[in-house]
């Protein structure tokens, strides 16, 4: 999971949990509630994110680079910038 996501289980929350249950119960609320909790995620991930720097300078930075922080990142085109 970490190959693809730096915070899986932040990922799976958010689409698992919250959007699977507001389809399956029927409810928006659980998006509202997921949208309400995205700021307060980014906070948490900030500091754990600082840490990780401090513990591995230098190869925390690439791995961010190729993986995202909730979704997976997608390949470039070739020749694409």
């Amino acid at each position: 999971a970490f190959r693809y996501f730096r915070h899986p289980l932040y990922a799976a929350f958010l689409l698992f949990f919250n959007f699977g249950l507001a389809l399956y119960l029927d409810n928006w609320l659980y998006v509202i509630w997921a949208l309400a909790q995205h700021p307060v995620w980014h906070l948490n991930i900030r500091g754990e994110e600082a840490l990780m720097r401090t513990a591995f300078p230098g190869e925390y930075e690439e791995y961010c680079k190729t993986t995202g922080r909730f979704f997976p990142k997608l390949p470039r085109p070739a020749g694409g910038q």
